[in-house]
């Protein structure tokens, strides 16, 4: 069992064609930075970067018991570790400085699942092999491209700094499959 995780940004495509390369790159790159190191807090395992995308998943290489839990809970840190870079970037006037003084800030859209999954080296042997992980519960990770959306209330650090949250099913219908993910 295994918990593939995607999360990307939204905001970024249209915020790429607004700003020269080497801005895009510095920040995308620092955001990757505090997403990386959320991801390693909580043991992870980052499977790639694609575009404005960071693919991690948990359980594997080392079987998690709480890979689930783990996932949600850095899905939830990363909300509020975003809303600590919007706030800086904007103290600095960093949107401003790369030409657009308007931009809000970025925003996340996260996908989380977990199940059966097949996580090893997949590729093309003569050329590129990569350690990744496939099947249902890597593809239906990919929330935004399957119609999936998680919603998670906005962060409270200091509120719920320590406090253990459960009860409930967490239920939901995926586009085009005939079950239920929970």
């Amino acid at each position: 069992m295994a918990s593939k995780y995607s999360l990307s940004s939204p905001t970024m495509s249209a915020l790429s064609e607004r700003v020269s390369a080497d801005d895009m790159v510095g920040l995308l790159n620092e955001y990757f930075d505090a997403m990386a190191r959320l991801v390693f807090k909580h043991e992870g395992t980052i499977d790639k970067w694609i575009g404005d995308a960071v693919m991690a998943f948990f359980g594997a290489p080392e079987p998690q018991e709480d890979h689930a839990r783990r996932a949600l809970r850095m899905s939830i840190e990363m909300q509020g570790e975003l809303q600590r870079l919007n706030e800086r970037w904007k103290a600095e006037e960093r949107f401003a400085r790369m030409g657009v003084p308007d931009y809000p800030g970025l925003r996340i859209g996260i996908g989380c699942h977990s199940g059966e999954a097949n996580v090893g080296f997949l590729g093309a042997k003569s050329s590129r092999m990569d350690y990744t992980g496939g099947t249902d519960c890597g593809e239906s990770g990919h929330g935004r491209h399957r119609g999936l959306r998680l919603r998670l209330p906005p962060p409270r650090t200091h509120a719920t700094q320590g406090k253990e949250r459960s009860g409930g099913d967490l239920r939901t219908g995926l586009r085009g499959r005939s079950f239920s993910l929970t």
